[in-house]
């Protein structure tokens, strides 16, 4: 029955602007062209009709051809996730066990429909495996016979093991079958393996590429030996913190709707503390105006990751942009305005001051190991600034407010 509804359901899917974003093509036509026949094959009761000629109930096996479906089966359960190696890895080894269980069962069966051997080094299990009492079998004995199937189940797809000789010419095409269904599973599952590995490598190796072009570039330049070991820092710090991956670049490639929200999700505990510190307090429209400002800043956030001993912001330059810290640990010092140096850490932000006058920083912000940053520069802040009611007319006073007072001489 369970088998008949599936059929039913994969037959009567409806398409919506939801799947077509998700299947290239049409529901029901891929349906019929890859797994429908092993479906009906596995819904017809064969054997509950053949019965009547006293068929042998080796038609029950047709049922396991609905096997052959599972991998599609797990792409739909994935479908909406980001699969990663080891979901994948963790897939293939399912089939793997499930394939060996169904090879193991189906000895045991030929074993009950053929009859058990007289002794255990012989192709057929001993006879000390027969259940004597159905209605009450004791579990060494099925613990027994389950491992003399996963036996003969490991000896046709390893092919690493003693292998018995059969005794007739159905055992022996048995044997046969099994072996090639092995052959065929083994392979599957090392080029499926192979294919992780490469994949799980591949990203190592562009990195290492790139890491070996830098080191010939600046074995040509007659750089120092301090930016040498900074620019080998800036390299192991890339790798042992993102593992090679550019993230910014990464971001880019996203949808803008769906790369604000990711980028929101990731820096949400400064840029909340920033915004309900200085935005908050002159915002009359309420909380979602607030949220709609927060969401307008993420969209122009840009990530930045800094290895340690490197200065973000170096005090006398001209502040460009302010800081978002996700991750990571700084120190902030000021010969003038500071007498020890202030932590920053996850959650934090700097750089605010000045950032619309592009004025010359007070401080100096160094990483005391690596950090990832989101930074906003001045212009971009200036363009979320003026797509809001509530911060444009707040920007317009402190414009006008900052000519009313330049025209007086007093700045």
């Amino acid at each position: 029955m369970a088998y008949i509804l599936d059929i039913w359901f994969s037959w009567h899917v409806q398409e919506s602007p939801t799947s077509l974003e998700l299947y290239e093509q049409n529901l029901r036509s891929v349906y019929k062209k890859q797994r429908m026949l092993f479906d009906v094959i596995a819904a017809i009761p064969f054997y509950g009709v053949l019965v009547v000629f006293n068929c042998r109930p080796w038609m029950k096996l047709l049922r396991c051809v609905k096997i052959v479906n599972v991998m599609g089966y797990l792409d739909e359960i994935n479908r909406r996730s980001v699969a990663n190696e080891l979901t994948h890895f963790w897939h293939v080894w399912m089939m793997y066990l499930l394939v060996i269980h169904w090879v193991a069962c189906s000895y045991l069966a030929v074993a009950t429909e053929v009859g058990f051997g007289t002794e255990w080094e012989s192709w057929l299990p001993s006879q000390e495996l027969e259940i004597s009492d159905p209605e009450n079998p004791s579990s060494s004995q099925l613990s027994k016979r389950y491992l003399r199937g996963l036996f003969f189940a490991t000896t046709a797809f390893v092919k690493k093991t003693r292998n018995m000789k059969p005794e007739t010419a159905v055992l022996y095409t048995f044997q046969i079958t099994m072996s090639f269904m092995g052959l065929i599973t083994m392979s599957f599952v090392i080029g499926e393996l192979a294919s992780l590995f490469i994949s799980y490598i591949g990203l190592e190796v562009d990195f290492r590429k790139n890491h070996i072009a830098v080191e010939l570039y600046l074995a040509r330049l007659r750089v120092s030996d301090r930016l040498k070991s900074r620019t080998y820092a800036f390299m192991t710090s890339l790798w042992s913190s993102h593992a090679g991956v550019n993230y910014d670049e990464l971001l880019e490639e996203i949808p803008r709707p769906i790369r604000a929200a990711c980028v929101l999700h990731a820096s949400k505990e400064p840029i909340d503390w920033f915004v309900m510190k200085v935005f908050t307090p002159i915002c009359w429209n309420g909380k979602s105006a607030i949220e709609a400002f927060t969401l307008s800043l993420a969209e122009q956030l840009r990530f930045e990751g800094y290895p340690r001993d490197e200065n973000v912001v170096a005090e006398g330059s001209i502040v460009r942009a302010m800081y978002f810290v996700t991750k990571g640990h700084l120190n902030m010092q000021s010969n003038s305005l500071l007498d020890r140096p202030v932590g920053l850490g996850a959650g934090s932000y700097f750089g605010e001051r000045g950032l619309l006058g592009f004025s010359i920083s007070a401080y100096t912000v160094r990483t005391v190991r690596a950090c990832d940053l989101f930074s906003l520069s001045s212009e971009a802040f200036i363009k979320v600034l003026k797509q809001h009611e509530f911060s444009r007319f707040a920007l317009d006073i402190c414009s006008r407010s900052y000519k009313q007072i330049k025209e007086k001489h007093v700045v």
